[in-house]
């Protein structure tokens, strides 16, 4: 049993897996300094977004996806601080992409980063937070 990262809209997948997508953006493009490039897109790791930080969050986002589009999928990290350390079982992401940006999808196969920028696109739509929540759902794969 394992429990998951949910947002209103989409399943990310195993609080493993979504921490990875952190880890590596923190291991690879912010010199292991978690936060230090992207604090807005951090928050969504941490809680969410709140009202109002959805335009900085999103402009975050697209130099994340822009800077992981160039390195190959084999530099993910799962571990902070410790990027030689791999899963011991498949807990996700698109075995077949080319690079770190393709790698981290959803449940459901859709490109994460692609889906938490429409999230908070919504969130700017609708004018409101964006929460992230820990459910546990055996009918999540």
């Amino acid at each position: 049993m394992d429990w998951k990262y949910r947002y209103g809209l989409f399943n990310v997948g195993t609080v493993g897996f979504f921490n990875s997508f952190f880890a590596t953006v923190c291991t690879r493009l912010e010199d292991g300094v978690w936060g230090s490039r992207f604090p807005n897109a951090d928050s969504l790791y941490w809680a969410g977004v709140p009202k109002g930080w959805w335009a900085p969050a999103l402009s975050e986002l697209e130099v994340i996806k822009r800077e992981l589009s160039a390195l190959p999928a084999s530099d993910v990290v799962w571990v902070v601080g410790l990027p030689e350390v791999k899963p011991s079982c498949d807990v996700g992401g698109d075995s077949e992409a080319v690079n770190l940006a393709e790698f981290f999808t959803t449940v459901d196969g859709k490109n994460l980063i692609d889906e938490l920028m429409d999230l908070l696109a919504y969130g700017q739509q609708i004018d409101s937070h964006v929460l992230k929540n820990y459910v546990y759902d055996p009918y999540i794969d």
